[in-house]
């Protein structure tokens, strides 16, 4: 007779899961060996409520980079994978209690998460190494007194009070021959006293006039980034700053003094005109006078005689 024949397959999601894991943490070693000192990839799971790593919520799968010689601790980022189940990016702390900027993102289906996180003080480093290329590069193309200034603060000791820090300028002067005034600790002390740089470092944003490291008058604008812990000034000579105003305002004075002598002259030529027609009017009216005299002669010659018409007419 006929026999029913059945096959029962079992996977055990337990082992398949961990195969998964065992897999990624290998992948994650790997791809950290071609990440530069200050990135790191993390790969953690969710632990149980007991158990050494329960205060933290997770156990990492790979060995974390810069290591954990006194103990790692809670990896912010890798908290809100895991535990919490959230993907995002933010500036957080590591395991080191080191300042990070990290990416994250939750594993659901593996109860897992994965950091990707880079040093902040190595992407802030990157970033004053751009924006100084940019300033110097700005500078080099601009013609004139016009410059851009960077410059931070280089305390001895982090409990220097900020004003008593001296400035570090950043940029390389646009001009060669600086002299730095008669500062004697040179442009240094120069920069600590250039007070633009130091109002921006302060916080501060405005526009001030002071003296440059020529001793010339400038006219400065200054701001201040706190994300890089950079000041920044414009900077441009006075006289560069006004001489367009001065020159429109020759233009216009120019222009006025023209306007008035080109009036004077058509003032002038008006009244002489208007001279002209009134001594021709006159004329016309002298001619005028004569011819009816000579007509009236004629007519009194016509009915007196010589003589008496010059007696009438004397």
């Amino acid at each position: 007779g006929a026999r029913n024949i059945s096959l029962l397959y079992e996977i055990d999601v337990s082992e398949m899961v961990t195969g998964i894991m065992a897999s990624l943490s290998a992948a994650v070693d790997a791809i950290n060996l071609g990440l530069n000192s200050s990135q790191t990839l993390l790969l953690g799971v969710k632990t149980a409520s007991n158990g050494s790593s329960s205060s933290m919520g997770y156990t990492l799968l790979n060995e974390p980079k810069h290591g954990c010689a006194g103990g790692c601790g809670v990896d912010q980022a890798m908290s809100l994978a895991v535990s919490k189940c959230e993907d995002g990016v933010g500036e957080l702390v590591d395991y080191r209690g080191v300042s990070v900027i990290a990416g994250y993102a939750c594993l659901s289906d593996l109860d897992a998460g994965m950091v990707l996180e880079m040093d902040t003080a190595v992407i802030v480093e990157d970033s004053l190494e751009q924006v100084v290329d940019f300033a110097n590069a700005y500078n080099s193309n601009t013609s004139g007194s016009t410059e851009l200034m960077l410059g931070i603060l280089d305390c001895p000791t982090s409990s220097t009070s900020r004003q008593d820090c001296p400035i570090k300028l950043l940029t390389t002067f646009k001009s060669s021959d600086a002299g730095c005034g008669s500062t004697d600790s040179g442009c240094e002390g120069w920069a600590s006293g250039f007070k633009p740089m130091r109002r921006a470092l302060s916080g501060d944003t405005g526009l001030t006039v002071a003296s440059d490291y020529h001793g010339d008058e400038v006219t400065a604008a200054y701001a201040y980034s706190e994300a890089l812990g950079l000041g920044f000034v414009m900077k441009i000579s006075t006289w560069d700053f006004i001489r367009p105003l001065v020159v429109q305002l020759a233009v216009l004075v120019g222009t006025a003094v023209g306007a008035a002598i080109v009036g004077v002259a058509l003032l002038g030529v008006s009244a002489r005109r208007m001279l002209n027609t009134i001594e021709e009017t006159w004329k016309r009216g002298r001619r005028a006078v004569q011819q009816q005299k000579e007509s009236f002669e004629e007519l009194v010659d016509a009915f007196y005689p010589r003589f008496a018409t010059e007696k009438l007419l004397a």
